[in-house]
């Protein structure tokens, strides 16, 4: 069984490590590429979206590939109607207007724009679910050229404090579904109950040292880091990680010092700052929930990450402790380079020294015979 563990989390890590290095190429590719929460696609054919929900008057950019003729339509009708042209709310031809010279194979038009479109009167498009279409014309609506892309109209995303007041929304995607970019996940997030934070904090508070994390018996190391080895992608500066769970959340204490092991000698603190500090989870990251913590935390994560948005993904996921006076402040060891996941590294206790200073250099390694530590100026081969 817990083979069959360690192989689900090692498809979800492979699914996220071909996350990271396809993120430029992407952007670059059909909508289909995005995937279902941002785009549909039939054949060539293709629909998308920048996000799932759209806050009410917001203009609505839809961007589509694959139009072969000059008559084609970009069309928004309601999610729950029959898909026929007396239904049509909105739609716009493939030029951005309605009257076309040329065919475009591939663009952007927006909803909601003055005079660009005959049916403007039914825009803004009231709190609801939607769905969005590339068709043959708006007069043969059901001939289709691409699958239907849902999406929904909410009153309060963008003019509310988050969590303040409960917004209009009829309509909101599962939250299994990982939108197309860190700032509409962080909108859906505003929508959701968020607290299930306070819930985990106030139950299962991380101990401010590794030491206390390990008499816990709440805690446990990680079995992600402790099997798999994978701290150092994604805690670098951390020594060991203990996780919790409190109702199906999860609580991640991570801990680091000045040296590599967290021993009486050097005991390690709680991170409390930067990537390796650990966080909350939606779902809490244990090995019989490793799917659905992987669609609720480690994807948005990686693309929060990605987008270099990380403070909105803590805004979501908090950083354990972070907002915990009780516990010192502490940012782990800031000079570490390790390959082979932690087996060997070594270590600056800091970046500049003096002329005749000593330098000590912190090092561990798994190798059964001597090996050399060389210092040489930068640009230099060894």
């Amino acid at each position: 069984l817990a083979l069959i563990f360690v192989c689900l989390f090692a498809n979800a890590l492979a699914e996220k490590r071909k996350l990271k290095k396809g993120s430029k190429k992407s952007q670059k590719t059909k909508p289909s590429a995005i995937g279902p929460a941002c785009g549909a696609c039939l054949g060539k054919y293709c629909v998308s979206l920048p996000k799932q929900v759209f806050d009410y008057e917001e203009f609505i950019p839809a961007s589509f590939s694959g139009a072969d003729r000059e008559s084609m339509v970009v069309a928004i009708l309601p999610y729950n109607k029959p898909r026929e042209a007396s239904n049509v709310l909105l739609h716009l031809k493939t030029c951005g207007s309605q009257s076309c010279g040329k065919v475009f194979p591939q663009g952007t038009v927006t909803f909601g724009i003055d005079g660009e479109s005959s049916d403007d009167a039914n825009f803004p498009l009231p709190p609801g679910r939607y769905v969005l279409v590339l068709a043959s014309s708006r007069h043969y609506i059901g001939s289709l050229r691409s699958e239907f892309l849902e999406f929904g109209v909410c009153k309060g995303i963008n003019d509310v404090e988050c969590g303040t007041v409960t917004n209009e929304c009829p309509y909101l995607p599962s939250e299994r579904d990982v939108p197309c970019t860190c700032k509409a996940w962080a909108d859906l997030q505003c929508l959701r109950d968020n607290n299930w934070i306070n819930l985990v904090n106030n139950n299962l508070p991380c101990p401010c040292s590794e030491r206390d994390a390990h008499a816990n018996p709440r805690l446990e190391i990680g079995f992600w880091d402790e099997v798999l080895e994978t701290i150092e992608e994604f805690h670098p500066g951390a020594n060991v990680c203990y996780r919790g769970e409190v109702n199906g959340y999860g609580q991640q204490c991570c801990y680091g010092g000045s040296t590599f092991e967290c021993d009486d000698a050097n005991p390690c603190q709680l991170l409390t700052d930067g990537l390796g500090a650990g966080t909350l989870d939606k779902a809490a990251g244990t090995p019989t929930n490793v799917l659905i913590h992987g669609d609720l935390d480690v994807k948005p994560f990686n693309m929060c990450l990605a987008q270099n948005q990380i403070d909105l993904y803590y805004k979501f996921r908090p950083i354990s402790n972070s907002n915990i006076p009780k516990c010192s402040y502490y940012k782990g060891h800031p000079h570490r380079l390790c390959s082979n996941g932690q087996k060997n590294c070594i270590s600056v206790e800091k970046t500049t020294f003096r002329p005749s200073e000593t330098i000590p250099i912190a090092y561990k390694h798994e190798f059964g015979r001597p090996f050399k530590i060389v210092i040489v100026r930068k640009g230099d081969r060894p």
